[in-house]
């Protein structure tokens, strides 16, 4: 499909695509445009058909359900789960932010103020810790999963690299 066939596909007639985010071993994120809620850009995260069996399609759905009951100030928000029928994928979509990788913005940069390292320590220290009060262990850390936008950071991912299970070991505590 040519990249302005995607641009104009509408996911489950709601979620238009716009661009491209990003791409990994198991699918294409994408920014979507929300066409039931005033318009506004969303996340869509895909698994790759070829990528489709059971374990991960389960941990597809535990990062849903884990994420989408988790609320933090630096965690991702996750909203919605799931198939699409005409394309044939499951997806999840998640906020939307418009800033770069840790990854990206440290390549960008040849030094670091002390003062923006160390709020990027504790931002990510605080986040950790809440998920970990929760019992649950993110296991894919990495500056690839952790996205900053001025001075603030958003941790995501919770899922599904390199077959990386996330740990259900949590109680209810949400």
């Amino acid at each position: 499909m040519g990249n302005k066939q995607k641009q104009s596909l509408i996911i489950v007639h709601r979620y238009r695509i716009i661009e491209e985010l990003g791409k990994g071993s198991m699918g294409i994120v994408y920014k979507v445009q929300d066409t039931f809620r005033s318009n506004e850009f969303k996340a869509l995260k895909t698994i790759r058909k070829e990528m489709i069996n059971f374990d991960v399609l389960s941990n597809f759905k535990k990062e849903f359900e884990i994420m989408s009951k988790l609320r933090h100030p630096y965690l991702v928000q996750v909203y919605d789960f799931g198939y699409e029928n005409s394309q044939g994928f499951y997806y999840l979509t998640m906020e939307y932010i418009n800033g770069q990788t840790l990854k990206e913005y440290l390549k960008q940069r040849q030094k670091l103020d002390e003062k923006k390292i160390l709020n990027i320590i504790v931002s990510l220290s605080r986040t950790l810790g809440f998920i970990h009060s929760r019992n649950i262990l993110h296991r894919d850390i990495k500056l690839s999963n952790i996205l900053i936008k001025g001075d603030k950071i958003k941790v995501t991912d919770f899922g599904l690299s390199d077959g990386c299970v996330i740990n259900l070991m949590y109680l209810d505590k949400f």
